[in-house]
């Protein structure tokens, strides 16, 4: 993961994963398993005041079904309001 604040107000991140997941049959799975799984999800987050913030941010992920021949890709967006509890001094 890599999160940057851009401004005082404004950061963005950058998140990104692989996975591999591989056996055999009769190993540790009933059926022969051969799957690769990427991500990769950009975000902007900003600050609106010191207790509520808005966050934007777009997902892609693909997989691969190597044994049966799949592959298959996912896009999602997401919005959200954040807004965190003020803590008293």
């Amino acid at each position: 993961d890599l999160n940057r604040r851009i401004t005082y107000k404004l950061r963005g991140g950058l998140s990104l994963e692989y996975f591999r997941n591989k056996a055999d049959q009769g190993q540790q799975a009933s059926s022969d398993i051969d799957e690769e799984t990427w991500r990769i999800q950009p975000s902007l987050r900003y600050d609106i005041t010191n207790d509520l913030a808005c966050e934007g941010s777009y997902r892609y992920r693909r997989w691969d079904d190597h044994v049966a021949e799949l592959d298959t890709g996912q896009n999602m967006v997401y919005l959200r309001f954040i807004w965190q509890y003020p803590i008293p001094h």
